[in-house]
């Protein structure tokens, strides 16, 4: 039986197979191997599975970093400012605000270059947590592509910090992306972008702050 393992492994590379797995019906392959091989080769499905399991988690890419910026208010007054959905999405490179679920949930489109290709969200943003007396905050969003390739999870937690006259804000963040977009953020692509637009971020939002618009 030696041509069983060289046979599912031919199958697990087969473009029909991999088709079928990113369109999440790789269970289907699974019961037709099994159907087919399990009497001549007792232990061949589950091999198969295994191989689809550690393709799907090869997929994923997810990182998890801290990052921080100044901006020119006493945390007293800058923490009404940075929960405040509504006023900071325009500061955001790329992000728009398209329906206020409620105070604290928000749907919204987010377009991004990650890596060679430009990517485009829509999902939904909620503020899971808010404590104004210790000035911290902890953030989600979650959204699918605008091609249906792929998702992107993302928790945000800071905290404000009295710094001179003003404040410094300390994030700890939290990226997945899954299915397709998932290929664009290998490496430390996702941090070195998350990164940047934080920068730019931080620019608009120190421009609003001073009274000039967004990206002036």
């Amino acid at each position: 039986m030696r041509w069983v393992p060289r046979l599912i492994g031919n199958l697990a590379r087969a473009p029909q197979t991999q088709q079928l797995q990113r369109r999440g019906k790789a269970q289907n392959v699974i019961s037709a191997i099994d159907a087919q091989y399990s009497t001549a080769a007792p232990g061949a499905a589950t091999l198969m599975e295994a191989v689809m399991n550690s393709e799907r988690e090869v997929q994923d890419a997810r990182d998890e970093f801290d990052n921080s910026f100044d901006v020119p208010l006493p945390p007293a007054e800058a923490w009404p400012l940075l929960v405040d959905i509504r006023r900071i999405v325009p500061c955001m490179p790329g992000a728009e605000l398209t329906e206020v679920v409620d105070e604290r949930t928000y749907k919204g489109k987010f377009s991004v270059p990650l890596g060679p290709v430009a990517v485009a969200f829509a999902g939904v943003m909620k503020v899971e947590e808010a404590n104004p007396a210790n000035h911290t905050a902890r953030v989600t969003a979650r959204g699918a592509d605008a091609k249906e390739s792929g998702g992107a999870n993302a928790t945000a937690s800071f905290r404000l910090e009295p710094e001179g006259g003003g404040s410094k804000v300390l994030m700890h963040m939290k990226v997945a992306l899954s299915g397709g977009v998932a290929q664009y953020g290998r490496g430390r692509i996702i941090q070195a972008t998350a990164t940047r637009l934080l920068a730019q971020f931080a620019d608009n939002l120190r421009a609003q702050i001073g009274g000039r618009p967004a990206g002036s």
